[in-house]
């Protein structure tokens, strides 16, 4: 916070949170915590899962450092960072959770702990102190037990709820271990200071190891590059990196920069450009040299706008508002790549490749090469369907199908939801009334 003279001011700003073992622990009294936890909500199927999942990434460095004594009955556990926009203008961050085991819809698969407004957010103390604090919390629940201390080491008031439950069983038994860190690029920008450009330090894009010294800079060039004779490891990196560009997840239990996961080629990066390529080909062929940029911008909004909105309402999904056109699909001149722009999120584009397939098969008979377009976007569908429909790994039926473990699968029906309430509360009690709000919903909205 700025003073007059220019000096900064230290104010520290008290934030609602949802304790993660308070709504585990109601989960396990209302027999919801494996319904939460699992597809397939039976205590022997879920024991195996879970000791399928441990197992499959048992020679994982973070696993390792894990140490789990009983890993059937310990969940591993996806933190997820994303922000939501309230009051139309105005931004939140939100930290939720969700067992890796677990595919469906966000709204009864992840949780929310904690909603942040940005404008109270000192960048990047705030996110740090959340990562510190997800580091305490990690390390409770892998003990299966109410904290016996608070985040200070101090003990709970006596008389205390917090004091009376101390170190009782959260979830009868079960464990909750750390396995994952998801979120977009501006999420690992702004939590794990994971720059991606020649003017920053980073030397990767999940690691927060840091190369201060110009001469081993990989944005030097020169044929005589310090970089180019000596190298570095991982660890004598982070021995180099001051701390304050470290990620404060360092304190999570298990967290390292392989465990912050991606998410898959196939929604944001390969999509965005196969979705607009299929369709700008189909008008191409079918029109060849006559079409002009004005035709085709008109019939991206008029007649592919229309069928996408028809499918829409027909698959009962819900649909983006940012109309096709040609800029959004990054065909504006000739001489351009189509490729989507970022006002289609990561769930519109996933929805998209679905609604591909269809458009591309009714209008197969228009314009040569129809079928082999369709061929095309049913094989992206095909992949995309596999991940939806499968755990955290592919089963051995769906492996030949697909090309790459461990996708996570979210909707926005979550963020959806905390946004209308956010922006239906007072700025100065957002995060305490978000928090009340979102336990209601989950007690009485007949989430699980």
């Amino acid at each position: 916070m700025a003073e007059e003279d220019g000096s900064l001011k230290e104010t520290n700003h008290s934030i609602a949170i949802a304790w993660p073992w308070d709504l585990l622990s109601w989960l396990h009294r209302k027999n919801h915590l494996l319904q939460w936890a699992s597809n397939t909500p039976q205590a022997d199927i879920v024991i195996a899962e879970n000791r399928r999942y441990w197992r499959a990434l048992g020679n994982e460095e973070s696993v390792q450092n894990l140490n789990l004594q009983n890993p059937e009955m310990t969940f591993p556990i996806f933190w997820h960072t994303d922000g939501v926009r309230v009051y139309k203008q105005q931004k939140c961050w939100i930290y939720s959770y969700s067992c890796a085991n677990k595919k469906g819809p966000s709204l009864s698969s992840k949780l929310m702990m904690l909603l942040v407004r940005e404008p109270l957010i000192w960048k990047p103390f705030t996110h740090d102190r959340i990562g510190e604090l997800v580091g305490w919390i990690q390390r409770v629940l892998q003990t299966g037990r109410f904290p016996a201390t608070d985040f200070n080491g101090d003990p709970w008031p006596a008389g205390s709820a917090e004091a009376g439950r101390a170190n009782n069983l959260i979830a009868g038994g079960y464990m909750f271990a750390f396995s994952g860190f998801k979120g977009d690029w501006e999420a690992r920008v702004v939590v794990h200071k994971l720059q991606r450009s020649y003017n920053h330090n980073n030397i990767c894009e999940h690691c927060p190891a840091s190369k201060l010294d110009t001469a081993f800079n990989y944005r030097n060039f020169a044929l005589d590059a310090a970089y180019l004779d000596v190298c570095f490891t991982h660890a004598q990196f982070m021995i180099m990196t001051p701390e304050h560009l470290r990620s404060s997840w360092q304190s999570v239990p298990g967290w390292t920069k392989d465990r912050n996961l991606e998410e898959t080629c196939a929604s944001v990066s390969v999509a965005c450009c196969v979705i607009p390529a299929l369709v700008c080909a189909h008008f191409e062929s079918k029109f060849g040299d006559a079409l002009t940029l004005k035709q085709y911008d008109r019939l991206l909004q008029t007649e592919v706008w229309q069928h996408y909105k028809a499918w829409c309402r027909k698959t009962k999904v819900p649909g983006c508002g940012h109309r096709f056109t040609l800029g959004r699909f990054g065909r504006e001149s000739w001489g351009t790549q189509p490729e989507l722009q970022s006002c289609y999120k990561a769930y519109t584009v996933k929805m998209m490749i679905y609604w591909l397939h269809a458009f591309l098969f009714d209008v197969q008979a228009e314009a040569t090469g129809g079928p082999e377009r369709v061929c095309t976007s049913y094989a992206l569908a095909k992949m995309q369907f596999d991940f939806d429909m499968s755990g955290p790994f592919l089963t051995d039926s769906m492996r030949r199908d697909a090309v790459t473990y461990e996708h996570c699968y979210q909707d926005e029906d979550l963020m959806k939801q905390l946004g209308r309430i956010a922006s239906s509360c007072h700025p100065s009690t957002m995060d305490k009334v978000t928090c009340n709000r979102y336990r209601a919903l989950l007690e009485f909205g007949d989430v699980f």
